[in-house]
């Protein structure tokens, strides 16, 4: 049995409640196959996305003392690479590391919720973030992207069933227990927090079996997150620390040296770096200030080098060179379901398949003729798709 099925299969008798006393061990699985797929994303590119684009500003120290290793190299050393970074203020009270898996619905059972310091990580399927601004971000099983507490936030599925992500979160010592209505996998010792802005980075590998890779020591404490296989880990000087396997996490401060057991290891470290200070801008450059900089990707400049999982508003993408009758540019139409690519990203389905719940409806039906929910495949509940109950003349939108 390979590393993958043990996972598929502990997950399956987790669910099942076989493994008394591992509920809060959730495994995974579905991050990336074990061989080069998570490398081989990584090198294509870092995935740096972060929620609630705003002014970098906040209470800090001096900005002498806030410059101290700015120049650092970066956490990720070897083969990882930094998969979501942002710079967030760290608040000056007691704090802790908290780990846990949560459930995201489809849309139409969303409900918005303040975010937290830290990441959130896709697992199972693909996530959408919306602030309550309008701003968004989509993120694929696998990718992750920076929380911004005191953000009011909808996360759901984007699809018609409910998908699990992992929140990596900075929260205030006394909540680092409660997980609500998610799976706690880890609660971290408290730890003092400094009141200055700081960079904060995700950084992932995939390790073959019996390789080794070193974390550094970060500002606070680390926080180390297996998600798949198995890491033994040990401090830079040798003592061991903790066997981790997939779904364990733990934080430490301190350099960290991690081995990967028999089947390899995937793992995701949460790190907080130097204090970074703010800006004096001069007056004409305020406006620039408003709108940060995209992240490069490698091998194309100017506007195409923009990140895909930017926050941003949602635009509409003419075609170039076509004319609507009107004379105005055609919007593109990918899966030609009725929507242009611009109204479906702004009712949240997907523009490259014509019916993106599944149902048997296109998603351009499901808006005009049915009113049903193009992101439901069942919309009134009643255990028929709704293309099914259009097909027996049924009514999709009544149970009864």
């Amino acid at each position: 049995m390979t590393m993958l099925d043990k996972d598929q299969d502990r997950r399956r008798r987790s669910d099942r409640g076989d493994d008394a006393g591992e509920a809060e061990l959730v495994p995974v699985a579905s991050f990336a196959p074990l061989g080069l797929g998570w490398r081989h994303r990584l090198r294509r590119g870092a995935l740096v996305a972060a929620f609630a684009l705003g002014p970098l500003v906040g209470a800090a120290p001096a900005v002498g003392a806030r410059l101290q290793d700015l120049a650092g190299a970066s956490p990720a050393t070897g083969d990882a690479r930094v998969v979501a970074q942002g710079v967030v203020e760290v608040p000056a009270s007691d704090l802790a590391w908290r780990v846990v898996l949560r459930s995201a619905p489809p849309p139409a059972g969303a409900a918005p919720a303040e975010g937290a310091l830290g990441f959130v990580v896709a697992d199972d399927g693909a996530l959408l973030v919306e602030e309550a601004s309008g701003a968004r971000l989509r993120l694929a099983a696998g990718e992750a992207g920076l929380s911004r507490p005191g953000v009011e936030q909808v996360r759901a599925a984007l699809g018609p069933n409910a998908v699990t992500y992992y929140a990596l979160e900075i929260v205030a010592a006394g909540e680092a227990g409660d997980a609500g209505d998610g799976t706690l996998i880890y609660q971290g010792q408290p730890f003092a927090g400094p009141g200055a802005d700081h960079d904060l980075d995700l950084v992932g590998d995939e390790l073959a079996a019996g390789e080794t890779i070193e974390l550094p020591v970060g500002a606070l404490p680390t926080a180390l997150l297996v998600r798949a296989g198995g890491l033994d880990v040990a401090t830079a000087a040798g003592d061991p620390v903790a066997t981790l396997g997939a779904g364990e996490a733990l934080a430490v401060q301190d350099a960290l040296v991690l081995t990967a057991g028999a089947e390899g290891g995937a793992f995701l470290a949460a790190f907080v770096g130097p204090a970074v200070p703010s800006l004096d801008l001069a007056p004409g450059a305020a406006a620039n200030a408003e709108r940060p900089a995209a992240a490069a990707t490698p091998g194309v400049s100017g506007e195409a080098a923009a990140t895909p999982n930017a926050l941003e508003a949602p635009a509409a993408s003419p075609v170039a060179g076509e004319t609507s009758a009107v004379g105005e540019p055609a919007a593109s139409h990918t899966d030609g379901a009725g929507h242009s690519d611009a109204e479906e990203a702004a009712i949240n389905t997907d523009p490259t398949l014509p019916d993106t719940d599944g149902d048997g409806l296109s998603d351009g039906e499901e808006e005009i003729s049915t009113g049903t929910e193009p992101l439901a495949a069942d919309t009134d509940g009643d255990g028929s798709l709704d293309g099914e109950e259009v097909t027996a003349g049924t009514d999709p939108n009544d149970a009864a």
